[in-house]
């Protein structure tokens, strides 16, 4: 696996600021700030998603339309 990233550098992380290994609620502070790496499921993670390296930053992933529209879901 590469260098860990972080959430903005992972697949999984979504335009409005959500993921799917985190489903229905937030992710987890502790990821956010980056005091932990998610490259193992945490205790109480309902699944077994975990970061996967991108090469583009969540803000080249997405056109500012499709930001738009996802925060407005």
């Amino acid at each position: 696996m590469s260098d860990y990233k972080g959430c903005n550098y992972c697949q999984h992380f979504r335009a409005d600021g959500t993921c799917p290994a985190f489903e229905p609620g937030l992710i987890p502070l502790i990821i956010v700030d980056a005091q932990i790496k998610h490259t193992k499921p945490l205790i109480n993670q309902k699944n077994t998603i975990v970061y996967e390296p991108t090469e583009k930053h969540i803000m080249y992933r997405y056109s500012p339309d499709q930001v738009l529209m996802k925060l407005s879901d």
